[in-house]
């Protein structure tokens, strides 16, 4: 029983922590595109990147993803109002060369950054 309450607690958590933005910022999230044209897809696939610095000797971005740092591709760059407020990256990994590679589909600046 108390096993099944704590699945339960942890599921609501999650699913208050994804409707916190709000089905509002969620359809906005799905109209993004990054420079490239590529969709960023929605609210709920995107993270909240805490850690953003903006690199002046090279004048890109940069994020922390899983603990490394990552240059965002220009092209990868979403331009306009961040409605969210909050910088945001939806990432995603691909095999290549024998490895995993991380890749940034879009990122879009947040108040701060």
């Amino acid at each position: 029983m108390r096993l099944l309450f704590i699945a339960i607690t942890l599921s609501s958590s999650w699913a208050l922590a994804h409707e916190e933005m709000g089905p509002r910022i969620d359809a906005w999230a799905k109209s993004l595109r990054s420079k490239s044209g590529e969709s960023c897809c929605a609210a709920a696939d995107g993270w909240r990147a805490t850690e953003v610095t903006w690199d002046i000797g090279t004048g890109r971005y940069r994020v922390m993803i899983e603990g490394e740092w990552q240059d965002v591709p220009d092209s990868a760059v979403v331009e306009g109002p961040n409605r969210a407020g909050f910088a945001m990256v939806w990432w995603y990994t691909q095999w290549e060369g024998g490895a995993l590679k991380k890749r940034i589909r879009c990122f879009i600046p947040g108040d701060a950054s």
